[in-house]
């Protein structure tokens, strides 16, 4: 059992392309879709049309963000059943203009962003109200309730990990920019980095492509650490990020969206999600 997922957001049609194959001496009967929100799509074969391999690609419209999990049920001809379950992660669709910024304080929810690991067991992201003796809120800057790794904790040993954000359409900017607060407090050979992709591959799909959005010098308070030896967001160089505890105060980083040689262009895209990548050695 094989398929492909396209598409991630609310805006969009998903597309689940399957290309499952059985044997040459068996046939397909029946695939079923299973989408994760309550919704199916079943495709029946009569005995007369019954393929090795269908390439059957469906459409499905989430109604709201979360993560979903899809799985493809697929019968053959003999009896034999096979299925493989796949996550969607389906996020808000934002169009940002000169007139209309996008700020998320997560005070009244999770703003549509999504947590998902990346290897290994979990990912330990919440969101709520922390519990912590290493910082304090400052209700007036900060609100009441952020994202954390652990809302009463420290973040998982060897997690990685990754954040998502809503995709945005920036078109309509002529200089656009991304500010964040945050406070880092990680061992010196973990990090954290932020990346941006525009292709149209489910966010949690492992083969999206991701780039890492900036680089030390840049921006304000915009990276503090190269060759991270645990390599947040599976750079292929430099290893940028954030890392170690020696900054024990929020850090506001601020950075303007330019292209870059060697990355997807992401000024005035149509299209561009976010994510925060954690990585622990």
């Amino acid at each position: 059992v094989k398929y492909n997922i396209t598409g991630h957001t609310v805006a969009d049609k998903i597309v689940f392309q399957s290309s499952s194959s059985v044997s040459s001496n068996d046939r397909f009967s029946k695939v079923l879709w299973t989408y994760g929100d309550g919704a199916t799509r079943e495709v029946t074969y009569t005995a007369a049309n019954q393929p090795t391999n269908p390439a059957t690609t469906v459409q499905h419209q989430y109604q709201a963000a979360g993560a979903d999990n899809v799985t493809l049920t697929v019968t053959s001809a003999i009896g034999c059943v096979n299925n493989l379950i796949k996550k969607a992660i389906v996020l808000p669709r934002v169009t940002v203009s000169r007139d209309l910024q996008y700020l998320a304080d997560f005070e009244t929810g999770n703003g549509g962003w999504q947590a998902q690991v990346l290897t290994g067991d979990a990912s330990s992201w919440e969101h709520g109200t922390p519990i912590s003796s290493v910082f304090t809120l400052n209700p007036q800057l900060h609100g009441t309730k952020v994202w954390k790794t652990n809302l009463d904790g420290g973040y998982n040993a060897l997690e990685r990990s990754a954040l998502f954000s809503p995709s945005f359409n920036i078109s309509d900017l002529n200089k656009p920019m991304v500010s964040f607060q945050s406070y880092v407090q990680l061992a010196a050979s973990d990090g954290v980095v932020v990346q941006y992709s525009i292709d149209d591959k489910n966010v949690a799909d492992p083969l999206k492509t991701w780039f890492v959005l900036g680089a030390i010098n840049q921006g304000v308070d915009w990276y503090n650490a190269r060759d991270i030896t645990a390599k947040p967001g599976d750079q292929k160089s430099l290893d940028y990020g954030w890392s170690g505890s020696d900054i024990l105060q929020w850090r506001s980083s601020r950075l303007a969206l330019f292209d870059e040689a060697g990355k997807d262009a992401i000024y005035k895209a149509n299209r561009v999600g976010f994510r925060v990548a954690l990585a622990c050695d």
